[in-house]
């Protein structure tokens, strides 16, 4: 699936000795950058860009969802995420609006 603004991803990382952490982290995905590459935004309010592709040597797992529901494989218990949110009302109340539009994308953000 090709991530889209609004969508939520749901990304596990390895840790420095190689072994998938048992977390998940939520992505609410802002725009792309490069063609694998998306600004995204975290639960704590970070922006950053991120490579979401299962080729990124740092990701031991990647999901995502066009519904906004959590992927079959993701425990709940394990996702360190937005809590209550949707994406659309994390994009509804500003979190996207307040941003610099990207640069391959300039008319993504709504500028």
């Amino acid at each position: 699936m090709e991530p889209t603004r609004g969508q939520l991803a749901y990304v596990r990382y390895f840790d420095n000795r190689g072994r998938p952490y048992q977390e998940y982290h939520e992505r609410l995905i802002i725009g792309r950058v490069r063609p694998r590459e998306f600004l995204v935004r975290s639960p704590t309010r970070d922006y950053f860009v991120e490579e979401l592709s299962r080729t990124n040597p740092d990701l031991a797992d990647l999901h995502m969802r066009a519904d906004g529901a959590l992927p079959a494989g993701v425990p709940l218990h394990r996702v360190f995420g937005f809590g209550d949110l949707s994406a659309e009302e994390l994009v509804g109340r500003g979190a996207a609006r307040s941003l610099v539009p990207c640069a391959y994308e300039p008319a993504l953000l709504g500028a």
